[in-house]
């Protein structure tokens, strides 16, 4: 009891000193200068995103993973994708969309992939090809799921379904003030986020260029992001996967890296097996992010996928 007194307290004085870091550190309003556009939708907080393709070639929706800078993260593969037009918006409390600092549907799977659905709405987007990353795959294959009328077919990659936190960072993560702390320290605008940021450059994976990273912390250094992962982490994820899996209709890619440590190849072949038809594919030499590792090879392998 002692102890756990003691890291308590440890812990709150840590919270409050960080706070003042935090204060001085979020300073950006996302809505000066942003990359791309912000977009109104009915009932829901606008949302930031980029495009790239005109209007009237077939559309494809991609769903950035957990990335404090958002959609930004599909860029280079958008690029190899030159025939289609290519929506990336941020989610909500990534990139420059806004901030929620309190706990909210739109922090859920199933509150994003509605988001998702309006968004293509507002387009007026009949029906896309939609990529998910990570987390991403989550929100992307819960569309399907909500709404397969949007959806032509699916691309879920190194898809976070079953996973992959463990429970103590949720928990540590979900904490007011601490929660602010850590989400602060390890993915907000703190030297120490910036850092683990580049860590695939010493593992052989994943390294983000100058600009990559001057986005990032651009984007981290948004007011309010460190209470608003605080908030996410907070909300039950209120999905309806991966029971729902079986009702995805769409032609749906499973790609995966095939060093991923973070999600086991063994939760892709589960997602196979729960969608009819499904096909799954490894691409070798990459982990968990091949979409940012090799994207002219993933690229490729959802080219010749959409055009099948």
């Amino acid at each position: 009891m002692i102890v756990l007194t003691v890291s308590l307290l440890g812990g709150a004085v840590w919270g409050f000193t960080v706070a003042n870091q935090i204060e001085g550190a979020e300073t950006v309003d996302p809505t000066v200068a942003p990359p791309g556009r912000f977009l109104a939708l009915a009932g829901i907080t606008p949302l930031h995103l980029r495009e790239e393709g005109s209007p009237g070639r077939s559309a494809v929706l991609f769903i950035h993973d957990f990335d404090i800078a958002g959609g930004r993260q599909w860029l280079t593969l958008a690029d190899e994708l030159s025939g289609y037009r290519a929506i990336m918006p941020d989610l909500v409390g990534f990139g420059h969309s806004p901030r929620l600092e309190d706990q909210s549907r739109l922090h859920t799977v199933i509150g994003k992939a509605e988001v998702m659905a309006a968004l293509l709405d507002e387009l007026e987007v009949a029906s896309a090809a939609v990529v998910g990353a990570g987390s991403g795959a989550s929100v992307a294959a819960q569309l399907a799921v909500i709404r397969p009328d949007l959806v032509d077919k699916l691309v879920l990659v190194s898809a976070e379904i079953f996973g992959p936190d463990p429970a103590w960072h949720s928990f540590i993560s979900s904490w007011p003030i601490i929660g602010d702390a850590y989400n602060f320290t390890f993915y907000g605008a703190s030297p120490t986020a910036a850092r683990r940021y580049q860590e695939g450059c010493d593992t052989g994976g994943w390294c983000p260029d100058a600009e990559a990273l001057a986005a990032r912390d651009e984007t981290a250094r948004v007011i309010g992001t460190a209470e608003s992962l605080t908030a996410l982490a907070a909300t039950p994820p209120a999905s309806t996967l991966p029971e729902a899996l079986g009702h995805i209709t769409a032609p749906t890619l499973i790609l995966w890296g095939e060093f991923d440590q973070q999600t086991p190849i063994g939760q892709g072949e589960q997602i196979r097996a729960a969608i009819s038809g499904a096909e799954i594919t490894l691409i070798p030499g990459v982990g968990h992010r091949p979409h940012l590792e090799d994207p002219a090879a993933t690229a490729a392998l959802i080219s010749a996928f959409l055009s099948s």
